[in-house]
């Protein structure tokens, strides 16, 4: 889908496809997890949400597709589910923080990794 000015609405990599595929596999392995089938889909699809949310803020700051923007690619796909579920899986206001913190370093430390 393409904005008024121009630009796509979300980034090339977001497909359905994507969507179908992380759902299914976070809730199998949740599943396999004794958390359940329908919480680790949740779980995905708040974190996609989040996902796609900084893939809209990337594109209104015309970021090409894929393009890393640290802080904005990490925050909000690990933010939101953790506040969304956090009764379910027992966290408080600081260990949802602590734990933002901790996937943003690594998936930052990481990131030259994913694109060998």
């Amino acid at each position: 889908m393409t904005m008024p000015d121009g630009t796509r609405l979300l980034g090339s990599h977001k497909t359905w496809r994507g969507l179908i595929t992380a759902t299914v596999a976070c809730g199998l392995t949740a599943q396999l997890l004794a958390l359940g089938f329908a919480f680790g889909a949740a779980f995905a699809g708040l974190a996609i949400l989040g996902d796609a949310s900084s893939s809209f803020v990337k594109r209104r700051l015309r970021r090409p597709p894929g393009a890393e923007v640290p802080g904005i690619d990490q925050i909000p796909e690990s933010l939101l589910p953790l506040l969304a579920l956090q009764r379910p899986l027992g966290l408080g206001l600081v260990e949802i923080l602590v734990i933002t913190a901790a996937f943003a370093v690594l998936d930052i430390a990481t990131t030259k990794l994913r694109h060998l």
